[in-house]
């Protein structure tokens, strides 16, 4: 019996990073990014980010959407949680990582997407390893981020 497909977001107030680039070139390189992903139509997804670009590119396969800080939302009730440009400007990630802990199903995953300058990416793995999660797939073609996935 297939999932209903969730999309938590969550908007953060958090100020995003202004991306200078000519309308044919998208730096950011949405259709990889969307395709890295991996999703699956049976997924509860929650994208977190600064300013939808995520999320919006994923509608598709939303049904329901949840604030993510709401005590509502079920325990283990989430498969992929998507970060993206969203860990270095949050303060107290130790708590933020048992939040994620909290809602993530078992067997589930949170791919991290931040920038590099930010955030250093070995500060990144080691607070995600320090939470508990291990590092599965790292991919490599954002310019001046990282794209970690961690179960």
């Amino acid at each position: 019996m297939e999932r209903s497909v969730l999309l938590i977001s969550l908007s953060i107030g958090i100020r995003s990073l202004a991306f200078a680039e000519a309308p044919q070139t998208d730096l950011r390189k949405s259709d990889l990014l969307i395709r890295a992903l991996e999703l699956k139509r049976s997924d509860a997804v929650v994208v977190l980010e600064p300013e939808p670009f995520v999320a919006p590119r994923i509608t598709d396969r939303v049904r329901v959407i949840v604030n993510f800080n709401d005590a509502a939302t079920p325990s283990h009730s989430v498969d992929v949680i998507v970060l993206y440009d969203t860990l270095h400007a949050l303060d107290h990630r130790a708590d933020f990582y048992a939040k994620l802990l909290r809602v993530l199903r078992l067997g589930g995953r949170v791919v991290n997407i931040d920038l590099s300058s930010k955030l250093p990416e070995s500060q990144a793995v080691q607070e995600f390893t320090a939470a508990g999660f291990h590092i599965t797939k790292t991919v490599g073609f954002l310019p001046n981020r990282y794209f970690h996935v961690f179960e």
